[in-house]
This record gives C-alpha cells, structure tokens and sequence, in this order.
C-alpha cells in the first residue's frame, strides 16, 4: 500500500469518482453541485492534465472511459440521466460532440461507472446490462441470468459480474463467455465471503470491492483492513493499510496498472 499526494485540490469538490483507467492513466470525474469536471491522472507521476467541460452541465451523470477499434481513438462518454442527453469526448480530436445516432432510454442506468472490455462499455440498468459499442457508437441490452447483480468487473480479460445467491451468505460470479452475448453466460464458481464478519460489518460493500482480472475479489473489510479474496481458490489475505480510511463515503475501488505515460500524450500512444 502506498499513499498519494494529489497535485490538485479534490478537498475543493464534494466528490470524485474514478470512472475507468488506460495505460496508468485514470479518468477522475469531480463533482461539485450540479457541475462535473473530468481530469486524466497518472497517480504514479503525479502528472494531470483537465478536459474540457462539457457546453450543458447536469446532474446525475454516469460516465464510460474506453475505445473502439484502436487505443489512440480513446473516448469519454457522458450519460446525463437528468436531462436525458448522452454526448461524447474524443481525446484524439479533443472535442465534445453529441452523435444523433446515441438514442437510449437511460432512466433506468445505475450510478455506478461502467466496465470497459474489448471495445464494449457496460452497464448495470435496472436487471438488464447496457451495452455501448464503441467501434459502431451504437447500444443494445443483454439480459442477465441472475437479476441480483452487484457489480461488473473483468475475469481473464472477459466481463463478469458478482450477483446474490439464494443463499444470504454466498455469491456467483458469472462470465461472458462470448462479447456482447446475453446467450453465453456461464457460471464460474460460487464462493461465500467469510471473513470472521458479519456482512454488515463490511463497510460499504458495493462500492469498497473490486472484481480483479485474474480472479481475485478485494474488499475493504475495516478502516485500515483490505482483504484479497481469490474466489476460485476460496482463500483470502488481509492487507493492513498505511493510512485509516474514511469511515462514510469517499471508498472505491479499482484495478490499475501503474505506467509513466503522461497524460498530455496518452492519444499519441
């Protein structure tokens, strides 16, 4: 565990999301009343470098971080549940457009930032998964096969997802087996989280846990207490944390390689 000093000021905002990250650099997104602003960060160098804010701001917006068919045609997507508009942020030509062929109701999306996976954006809405294709800019739904679902995530580089069982104290982990297929779920393996906690002394169970790519679940069981879950295996490790974490709000957890790339350069890659 290392702690990081930001070259910003993210005390200024009531909140910062990270919404998805590539080659080492993070997309944070800033919340401060009803006006986002995005940052692209490398938390390894510190470096940091503003995108331009958007012509119409809102609230309750929900964001997607990812490319189509090449890495240097990287874009920010931004689903503005409020006022029903979805516009698009290309870090190649650094410009905002609002592409006529975006029509989705997305009334019902979750909060939570979508799941990047060989150039497909998901997201949890409702009991079905929205679906954008990056390459064609165009959205479907799958369904899912077990509506309980916590969170999306990765699994040897395929998208799966954590859901409830039947049973209070287990859960599934699902995978997609085929891209963009509701057909070609397939559950992996059903494992229960049993840390010596009851589940309501995890702290904030959703937000706090991560799906990693190489099948591993990680989970903030206590202010200073990470715990690494290799759901496969059914064993776990606890990871004592330099530093005491906030105890209400202000938890996420992601996967992130560390690299050197600078933000200024991350389309010219």
């Amino acid at each position: 565990m290392i702690k990081l000093c930001y070259p910003f000021r993210p005390e200024s905002y009531e909140h910062m999301t990270i919404v998805g990250s590539f080659n080492g650099i993070l997309l944070l997104v800033l919340g401060y009343h009803f006006y986002d602003h995005m940052i692209l960060y490398n938390p390894f160098s510190g470096k940091f470098k503003k995108v331009p804010d958007p012509v119409v701001q809102s609230r309750t917006n929900v964001y997607g971080f990812g490319y189509g068919t090449t890495a240097d045609d990287l874009k920010i997507v931004r689903l503005s549940r409020y006022i029903k508009t979805i516009e698009v942020f290309s870090l190649k030509t650094w410009s905002w457009s609002k592409p006529s062929n975006l029509t989705k109701d997305i009334a019902s999306i979750g909060i939570d930032p979508s799941t990047f996976v060989n150039g497909f954006l998901y997201w949890i809405a409702g009991k079905m998964i929205l679906v954008l294709d990056m390459k064609k800019m165009v959205f479907s739904e799958i369904d899912s096969p077990n509506k309980r679902m916590i969170n999306l995530g990765t699994c040897n580089s395929q998208l799966c997802m954590r859901c409830a069982n039947n049973n209070a104290n287990k859960y599934e982990l699902w995978v997609m087996k085929e891209q963009g297929s509701g057909k070609s779920w397939s559950m992996s393996c059903l494992f229960k989280l049993d840390f010596g906690l009851a589940y309501r002394h995890v702290l904030d169970f959703r937000w706090s846990s991560c799906i990693l790519d190489d099948e591993k679940l990680r989970v903030l069981k206590s202010s200073m207490q990470l715990i690494i879950y290799e759901m496969f295996k059914d064993s776990y490790k606890e990871v004592n944390t330099l530093t005491s974490f906030r105890l209400v709000g202000g938890k996420q957890a992601v996967a992130y390689v560390e690299s050197l790339v600078s933000p200024w350069d991350i389309c010219s890659i």
